[in-house]
């Protein structure tokens, strides 16, 4: 028996190309992304535990936000589990339709569902205000530089 053996030209394949990067893309959350963390939210961060920490820094420096405190000590609003956010690179505030820059963050804000801190309006004029909490004979400072556009 005889067994003929020749051989074809074999390249590789070429490489994958590289990953695509898609820079300044403004990615606000759908209303029903916004709709289910108001939710989730609800369901898990309010109610009436205790929370173990205080807030002992200036709070109206750090938050944003008309009230100026943490919503754990609002007297019309029970939360047990407080939530500390920054804003990251796909949810930056815009000015669209008025002159304040607004993120999602800042409709959970609002709505006291998180305490949002580390924002800044001005691009040249970034000033970093930490919070200071403190429990028990433990204290912890939070400091946030949220992204910013045009850095």
């Amino acid at each position: 028996m005889r067994f003929l053996f020749f051989s074809l030209p074999f390249s590789p394949p070429p490489p994958p190309p590289p990953p695509q990067i898609i820079l300044n893309v403004r990615c606000q959350p759908s209303r029903r992304t916004t709709h289910q963390t108001f939710d989730l939210l609800r369901e898990y961060c309010l109610g009436d535990e205790p929370v173990g920490f205080q807030v002992i820094s200036d709070q109206s420096a750090s938050l944003v936000g008309r009230r100026g405190t943490v919503n754990y000590e609002d007297p019309n609003y029970s939360v047990g589990l407080p939530v500390f956010a920054i804003h990251g690179n796909h949810d930056d505030p815009t000015r669209e339709g008025g002159d304040e820059a607004l993120a999602a963050l800042d409709l959970l804000s609002v709505t006291n569902f998180v305490n949002y801190f580390g924002k800044a309006d001005k691009v040249d004029d970034v000033t970093i205000k930490p919070i200071l909490m403190k429990k028990g004979a433990t204290k912890v400072r939070m400091r946030a530089h949220a992204d910013r556009r045009g850095r």
